[in-house]
């Protein structure tokens, strides 16, 4: 499963946003997705007056950090590492390879 990841980060004064496409399992797509429903739950609960759009907006701007939160939180028992190294976020280095596949 190809699944988009988009993660912004303030860098020197300024707002960048890195995308990256991933490959990942159907099992860890559903955790993540249950974790984004479970945010999006706890956001209604506190803003019952909000419109989709407000919380569309909402998860859009903190759910990474809500995210990494969660997971770094020892009570939360988080032990999948594939959603602990999502939850550190992108890499900012890359290695490139010369040659032919």
């Amino acid at each position: 499963m190809l699944v988009r990841i988009t993660v912004q980060r303030l860098h020197v004064g300024r707002k960048i946003e890195l995308t990256a496409w991933i490959t990942t399992s159907s099992v860890i797509f559903d955790k993540i997705y249950s974790k984004s429903r479970l945010y999006e739950t706890g956001l209604r609960q506190y803003n019952p007056g909000a419109t989709n759009e407000e919380i569309d907006q909402e998860v859009e701007r903190s759910f990474a950090s809500w995210f990494r939160d969660y997971v770094y939180n020892l009570a939360n028992n988080v032990g999948n590492q594939a959603l602990i190294d999502l939850a550190c976020g992108p890499l900012m280095q890359a290695t490139t390879y010369n040659g032919d596949c």
